[in-house]
């Protein structure tokens, strides 16, 4: 196998307002190139693992990915620290293995460091192994197309997970989103919770769940809105207004900070809709401080999602937000 070039995770120069992403995941140590070449050497066929791929205008689709159970369900615990409300909980590789796990729906992919990668017996999948750098974070560090055969949320079992495994040893460094206490050791990403029949991020109870293939039912005592679901660079977004101005929203489940968008925005935005869900005086953080990627779409952060128990339901493409 031809050498591969491994990038080494640069520090982040500035840290600020405590916004800037990776501030608390730690600088992930590049893994030794021989190492990352010994595991890139056992990379295996996807057809081996009932994988079809075809190619798409968002890149190679894997059919067959992300395979669920009929009628499974899942409801666990934030584990975060109670202050900072990311969603991070704990999955279960196997049975004795626990591992703590980000939500992220700013992210399409899953993402793992090697470290993990090669303590849960994941593999590489190719000849040629497809590569990603993450895009909704900044972060140059190469991820290499990596096949989890199993792992479960509580009683709701996911087979054949893709994750891109980063070339960095220990650490998911800024993808950590400034978790501290656990720092997660993977991201699941959209193209696994797409898979769901819908999925819910409880904040206030610090909770999430998730359904395999049972429908959500919304209760009209706690709805306060709901709108359509969207697409943008893979992560899930919503159409909305920032001061009567309209655009598409990245929902940023990890993100601490209210609204994030460019350099020129108003420290403050009088009202932000979206759909029927208005908020009025929303702090606004320019987005390169908050070390996110897609610069060019505004982002909600969980300073704004955590009032509420959303609930994503890809299925039918719609996005609930309820009073707890």
């Amino acid at each position: 196998m031809k050498n591969c070039h491994i990038p080494i995770l640069f520090l982040l120069a500035m840290l600020l307002s405590g916004c800037l992403t990776g501030k608390g995941g730690g600088t992930a140590k590049s893994a030794p190139s021989d190492r990352m070449e010994a595991y890139l050497s056992q990379a295996q066929d996807a057809r081996r693992h009932w994988l079809s791929i075809y190619q798409s205008g968002d890149g190679p689709v894997y059919v067959g990915s992300h395979r669920l159970h009929s009628g499974q369900k899942a409801r666990v615990d934030f584990i975060s620290a109670r202050k900072s409300d990311l969603p991070v909980i704990e999955i279960r590789p196997n049975e004795n293995v626990y591992y703590s796990a980000l939500i992220d729906t700013s992210s399409r992919f899953n993402w793992i460091a090697l470290d993990g990668a090669l303590e849960l017996r994941m593999f590489p999948l190719g000849p040629p192994i497809p590569e990603q750098t993450p895009s909704h974070v900044n972060d140059p560090t190469t991820g290499y197309l990596s096949l989890a055969t199993k792992f479960r949320i509580e009683q709701l079992h996911i087979e054949n997970a893709l994750f891109y495994t980063l070339a960095s040893q220990y650490s998911l460094g800024p993808l950590a989103r400034n978790s501290r206490h656990p720092i997660p050791r993977m991201v699941l990403g959209c193209d696994m919770l797409n898979a769901m029949r819908f999925f819910q991020l409880n904040y206030p109870g610090r909770r999430a769940a998730f359904s395999s293939t049972l429908p959500y039912k919304t209760s009209d005592d706690h709805l306060i809105a709901s709108m359509p679901l969207k697409s943008k660079y893979g992560a899930m977004a919503v159409e909305g207004a920032v001061d009567g101005q309209a655009d598409v929203f990245i929902l940023d489940s990890a993100g601490d900070y209210e609204l994030a968008m460019d350099v020129d925005a108003p420290a403050t935005a009088n009202q932000v809709s979206l759909g029927d869900l208005v908020f009025r005086q929303v702090a606004v953080t320019p987005i390169e401080q908050c070390g996110v990627g897609h610069a060019d779409v505004p982002h909600i952060g969980k300073r704004l999602l955590s009032r509420f128990v959303v609930t994503f339901d890809p299925q039918k493409k719609v996005v609930y937000f309820e009073k707890p």
